[in-house]
This record gives structure tokens, sequence and C-alpha cells, in this order.
């Protein structure tokens, strides 16, 4: 009995108090080496940890998982199909769905006619009333130098575009009264709630591109990007 308890006095008294099977510290120590194993085993399945339970089959994955993959590969798969250029046959789709008389459609034929022109969106953003000259039947337009075109800047001729003539209209009523030269070339419309009329932005330009998309019955995408591979697809096709 003396082997298996310790005798304890206690106000004269003996009792009998029975051994602890483990010492305090010989428990902190089975936790800690316990905590570790089930760490490791959990988390780093694939080290060479000493474990005594046998090596756990690895888990199938998850359905978020599998969805993930997929959407990859499709988006690997139809990464050849988005923004290429756009044809002759669609521009023209496109343009024969805008009516000059109507306000916003003229807006968009000027934006559609930069866009032809092989202008990035960032240069058609950056516009300013003074960039657009008239020259000798036409117009030429002034692109300063960006870090897209490497800061060089260059002249584009309007001369024998026909298309020529939405831009004068366009001047004609969007910058009757126009005085400063720095003003934005091309608005927003800013007429929805509390939007105020301003510098056109990139996602607007995007948006008519949709929206032009949409109206000539286009199914593919399209970006303004398309419109300066078609461009310059034709440039090379003139040498």
């Amino acid at each position: 009995m003396s082997s298996e308890a310790n005798r304890v006095t206690r106000g004269g008294i003996t009792y009998m108090v029975p051994e602890p099977t483990l010492r305090a510290d010989e428990v902190i120590h089975s936790l800690r080496v316990g905590g570790s194993r089930y760490f490791f085993a959990e988390r780093v399945a694939a080290a060479n940890v000493l474990n005594d339970e046998p090596p756990r089959p690895a888990r199938p994955p998850g359905a978020w998982l599998r969805t993930s993959k997929a959407n990859d590969e499709n988006r690997q798969a139809s990464l050849p199909h988005r923004a290429t250029l756009i044809s002759a046959a669609e521009m023209a789709k496109m343009w024969a769905t805008l009516d000059l008389q109507v306000r916003d459609d003229l807006r968009v034929a000027a934006l559609f006619t930069l866009l032809c022109a092989g202008l990035r969106k960032n240069e058609i953003v950056a516009l300013n009333f003074g960039d657009l000259r008239e020259a000798s039947g036409g117009f030429c337009l002034h692109v300063r130098g960006s870090r897209a075109n490497r800061q060089q800047a260059r002249e584009v001729s309007f001369v024998d575009d026909p298309k020529r003539d939405a831009l004068a209209k366009y001047l004609r009523l969007e910058h009757c009264d126009t005085q400063s030269m720095d003003a934005p070339l091309l608005w927003t419309l800013g007429r929805h709630g509390t939007c105020q009329r301003g510098r056109i932005t990139t996602h607007a330009l995007s948006y008519w591109v949709s929206q032009l998309q949409r109206r000539s019955g286009i199914e593919r995408r399209l970006s303004p990007h398309s419109f300066r591979r078609a461009w310059l697809a034709a440039g090379v096709e003139r040498g």
C-alpha cells in the first residue's frame, strides 16, 4: 500500500494519498508533444515528422477547388478570343446604328471616329479641345506623348476620312462656346443623378463600345483596343 500511496499528516490525522501517475512537468511535456504532432500532421502532411499514427490518406479536392481549376482552364482556352480585332463589316454595322441627329449618338460618333483612327483609350481621354484643329478639307489631331506610346507625340489627319463630318458637327454642338484650349474634347453625359459633366473616362468609353456592340447585334466580345488592332492590321496590309 505504501508503494501506491503517500502518507500525509494534517492536524494530527494521517491520510493515505495515492501517488499521481504523472507529475505536472510530465503532463505539460505530453501536451506539448501531442499538440506538435497534431499541428504537423494536419498542416504539414508531406513533412518527415515522426508520428506513431499511420499516414492519413490524401483528401480529395473540395468543390471550390474543382470549380476554380475548371474556371482557370476555361479562361486559358478563351484568352485567344478576347479583344480580337474588329472587322470592317462590324464597324460598318456599328456606324449604321448611329443617328447623327441625336445628341448622344453624335457624341458616340465622334468617339467612334477617334477609335477607328487607332487611338488608345488613355490617349482619347487625355485629348483637349485645343488638340483638334481645322486643316485644309478636314481636321488634324495632336496626340500628346504618354507612357503608352513611349512619350512620342504624333499627328493624326482626318482630311480624307469620310467620318470627318461627324467631328465637325460634334464641335459645333459641344464646343460652340468653349474658350479654353485645355477643356476636354470629349465629355461625359453628366445628367444621371448627381453626376456632373466632365472629362470622359476610360470606363465610359468601354461602356459605349459595349452599347454599340449590343445595338449592332455583334455577339462576340469587343473592346476599345479591338479598333486599334484593326487599324494596325490595316496599316500592315497597306505596307
